[in-house]
């Protein structure tokens, strides 16, 4: 078992396929859910304009999502599922604080 570990969440995954495209894929992945789960506070060089681009591409998946998720060795239903509940405790996170 590999570890992951984030400002995300650690998470297991089983070690299938160690291959440079597979680890590409995933550290694709990771980037964007990164980019998806800064704060208005984060610090960092990403724009509000690309965070809200990388949340929406996790929101609303397209095609690109499906293939980016398979070629990274992941069920993209999972993934999406655990990062509309992570995306959606932030918005309503910073919506508490503009209140």
């Amino acid at each position: 078992m590999a570890k992951l570990r984030g400002s995300i969440s650690t998470v297991e995954f089983k070690e299938v396929d160690k291959s440079p495209e597979r680890l590409l894929w995933k550290a694709v992945l990771l980037e964007a859910a990164k980019d998806a789960l800064k704060t208005y506070n984060s610090s960092g060089w990403i724009t509000r304009s690309d965070r809200n681009l990388a949340r929406h591409w996790f929101l609303f998946p397209n095609v690109e999502f499906y293939r980016v998720c398979e070629m990274a060795g992941y069920e993209a239903h999972f993934v999406k599922k655990k990062m509309v509940k992570k995306i959606n405790k932030i918005i309503e996170e910073e919506k508490a604080c503009i209140s």
